[in-house]
């Protein structure tokens, strides 16, 4: 694996860089640099051919004593947070190779490695686990591209790229199937989705957001049960410190909690949104998966509308359904705009399917 640095990284490293072959598999050729994040120092790999991104975050000076060992940990863990079967990850660091640093001399690969670096920077805020790989995951899935009409996403290119090994699957992961529903007497709202099992429970508040149409405009909190029908949560899952202050038994940050470590044990659970307007999301896990080969997370089944935002919890969307199915009555043509200024629209399942797919970019 060819390794072109900067000459910061060169000079972080106290290496002399080897000398650069003229002919190299672009596959297997990487542009990195060191920057500083948080007052920590971090290495941004970008591939050659598919500009995806590899991210070393929070290094210490005995990681840079063997960065080599650390880049080919970095390139496996964030291959497999996106998904990509270990068999095929392990074919492509046979073929790259040993690693060998060299000294960046690309002008316009560097400007693409900046524009990495950038991507990097702005991913940390979605980052909620503390680990490298999920900002490599994230970053690259970010649009790249020099005009409109050669836009691509770095992650779609490298498992494209990964094909030509003739592995099958190249999308290969351990996965969940929940049934979420959102009951509103007489009117429910039901999405089946497949997500990923190492995803975080505030992933997956991405992921139900989109399912169900929500805007992320309020606190919400994860209840697990191993039973149906239990009175109290075996776990209490809260997204914020001063959540863990008022809360009794067993309370958890969910920062950086990924799904795994507590299903399918607790096979029931409740999701509840907007604390005013109280949302409660039911959900069970119905399905697991050892090796899922499509890409996640994946909608497979849905129906039933979900209430706009801030509609005033269910007395007040029962009041919204009377006006909407009256266009007669006096309100209407303000509760259509209001309805319109929240968003809302009749769900649709190919729509909602697209804004599955693509929770997890943002």
């Amino acid at each position: 694996m060819l390794i072109h640095c900067t000459k910061k990284l060169l000079d972080e490293l106290k290496i002399v860089p080897s000398i650069a072959p003229d002919d190299f598999d672009p596959m297997f050729s990487w542009r990195a640099n060191i920057i500083t994040i948080n007052r920590r120092k971090t290495v941004v790999l970008m591939c050659d051919l598919s500009r995806y991104v590899v991210v070393l975050y929070s290094l210490k000076t005995k990681d840079f004593k063997e960065l080599n060992k650390r880049i080919v940990e970095a390139t496996r863990n964030t291959l497999l947070k996106e998904q990509i079967n270990p068999d095929v990850i392990d074919r492509y660091l046979a073929e790259a190779g040993e690693l060998v640093f060299v000294k960046n001399a690309d002008r316009s690969q560097t400007a693409r490695l900046n524009k990495a670096c950038d991507d990097v920077c702005f991913s940390l805020r979605d980052m909620d686990d503390g680990y490298s790989d999920t900002i490599g995951v994230l970053a690259s899935r970010l649009l790249v591209g020099s005009t409109e009409k050669d836009y691509f996403h770095p992650n779609e290119k490298m498992i494209e790229d990964l094909q030509r090994f003739g592995i099958e699957p190249v999308l290969k992961c351990r996965a969940f199937e929940l049934t979420a529903r959102l009951s509103i007497l007489p009117h429910a709202a039901t999405r089946k989705i497949i997500v990923p099992a190492d995803i975080t429970f505030l992933q997956l508040h991405k992921v139900l957001q989109a399912a169900f149409g929500w805007k992320d405009y309020h606190l919400f909190d994860f209840l697990l049960f191993e039973r149906e029908g239990q009175d109290e949560a075996d776990v209490e899952l809260v997204a914020s410190e001063e959540d863990l202050e008022y809360r009794h038994g067993n309370v958890r940050l969910m920062k950086g909690v990924a799904l795994f470590e507590y299903l399918p044990k607790y096979k029931y659970l409740l999701y509840h949104y907007d604390f005013g307007d109280n949302w409660q999301h039911y959900i069970e896990v119905t399905g697991v998966y050892d090796g899922f080969n499509e890409r996640l997370p994946l909608l497979i089944a849905g129906e039933g509308n979900a209430p706009p935002e801030d509609v005033g919890g269910e007395s007040g969307y029962e009041e919204f359904l009377e006006i909407m199915a009256n266009p007669s009555h006096e309100e209407y043509e303000y509760m259509r705009d209001w309805a319109k200024s929240q968003g809302y629209q009749e769900f649709d399942f190919e729509r909602t399917g697209r804004w599955v797919k693509h929770s997890l970019r943002w």
